[in-house]
């Protein structure tokens, strides 16, 4: 059965105006210019040199887009995107505060009047009480896990009613109750798995996040130049950490991976799984990139590097 966890208020731009899948297009790379309404897709936002500017899924209903994404991002990525638009016809707003924000862990195991149907790829307008709402593909915790963009006064009532699961309290800061699905799902978190700093090849979602044939676009040449090359320099990777007291992510010496007396990475992300295993994503060095590496963490732990998500194989 599915879970769905009430999570708070995200970012979530609109973007208006006939122009607005060639203004974001020319900012992302994925290539947008053939998303047609009811359709979403994972992108990086790039600046000049090819470094992440945002991370999120572009959806687009009816006459608009909106990127969606992790809480705080609103305005500098309306700042961002709008110091791009010269004369195009397209206006960026911030819609973060008109949505309460759930999380479904999987929409095919839903079983209300309003479960439906949600491909991968799919977002689409939905009802709940009269009031309308948006449901976005989004993988965060599955390969099937959903967004739902409701009206901020509809209660967990109305939500359990419409869909016939649990509703959990959660939030977007902590993650309870979901951390370890999304760790293992392999899904980076902005201003935790990823920053200013990082390149979009270095979080190792090319396939899902970047089109190599679209043409320019913002830091384009940076990151076509790093394909060509054919190597990063450290990326991320998901880990099962030895068991034991899961490492304080505020503590440095308790996240820093070694190889012998090497340094060769950190942990950014901790989850514990409802079995109490641990998992982890960290960056390592592009020597100890290899599946099956075991690294030192820490003083006392041992964290192995595994298949980038859990229904891979190891």
């Amino acid at each position: 059965m599915a879970t769905i966890f009430r999570l708070g208020q995200c970012t979530v731009l609109r973007i208006l105006g006939k122009d607005r899948c060639k203004v974001l297009n020319n900012l992302a790379t994925q290539d947008l210019r053939v998303l047609h309404s009811g359709e979403c897709k994972e992108t990086f936002i790039t600046d000049p040199k090819g470094k992440i500017f945002g991370h999120g899924v572009v959806a687009a209903i009816s006459e608009e887009l909106l990127f969606v994404s992790v809480p705080g991002q609103a305005e500098i990525l309306s700042k961002h995107l709008d110091r791009y638009i010269i004369m195009e016809d397209a206006t960026i707003q911030d819609a973060s505060w008109q949505y309460e924000v759930w999380l479904i862990s999987d929409v095919s195991k839903l079983e209300g009047p309003n479960s439906g149907t949600l491909e991968r790829g799919q977002c689409k307008s939905i009802d709940i009480q009269n009031r309308s709402g948006l449901w976005i593909h989004a993988p965060w915790i599955g390969d099937r896990s959903a967004l739902l963009l409701l009206d901020t006064t509809i209660q967990d009532a109305d939500v359990q009613m419409a869909f016939g699961v649990p509703v959990v309290a959660s939030s977007l800061e902590h993650r309870e109750g979901w951390e370890a699905m999304r760790i293992d799902q392999f899904w980076p978190w902005v201003g935790q798995d990823m920053d200013a700093k990082n390149l979009p090849q270095e979080l190792d979602r090319n396939e899902q996040t970047i089109s190599f044939n679209k043409g320019c676009y913002l830091g384009q040449e940076t990151i076509a130049r790093l394909d060509a090359l054919g190597q990063v320099q450290k990326k991320l990777v998901r880990l099962e950490i030895s068991l034991g007291r899961s490492p304080a992510l505020e503590n440095e010496e308790e996240v820093v991976l070694r190889s012998g007396d090497q340094e060769v990475g950190t942990i950014r992300s901790v989850g514990v799984r409802p079995d109490g295993s641990i998992v982890a994503l960290g960056y390592v060095k592009r020597s100890h990139f290899e599946v099956g590496t075991e690294l030192k963490l820490g003083t006392d732990r041992i964290a192995k590097i595994v298949s980038p998500r859990a229904n891979e194989s190891n």
